[in-house]
């Protein structure tokens, strides 16, 4: 029989944010050294507390590097997505000049 180990809240409350990040919960479960099965629960569980009441856990530190990260991501996929868009913008009227000169 495995001992059953307690974790701190402090511990649940970053595991749910990474969670609520989108992380591969099985990854994240293994990284953690826990069940994802508890990963949910804690979510679950941490959902349920009223919304008056303010966290006493301090962000990590990784936790604002992963938001930064996603932020900068999120605008670089808009530039190269508006690349594209002019790319094809001017590769039909090239297409359309090409077979009028033969």
């Amino acid at each position: 029989m495995s001992k059953q180990q307690r974790y701190s809240k402090e511990f649940q409350e970053r595991a749910v944010r990474r969670m609520k990040l989108g992380d591969n919960i099985s990854q994240l479960a293994r990284e953690l050294g826990v069940h994802r099965t508890c990963l949910y629960r804690w979510k679950r569980q941490l959902g349920l507390r009223p919304q008056g009441r303010k966290r006493a856990v301090e962000e990590d530190w990784r936790d604002r590097r992963i938001e930064t990260l996603e932020a900068k991501i999120a605008r670089l996929e808009r530039i190269v997505g508006g690349q594209w868009q002019e790319l094809d913008f001017f590769r039909v009227p090239c297409e359309g000049s090409k077979t009028r000169t033969r």
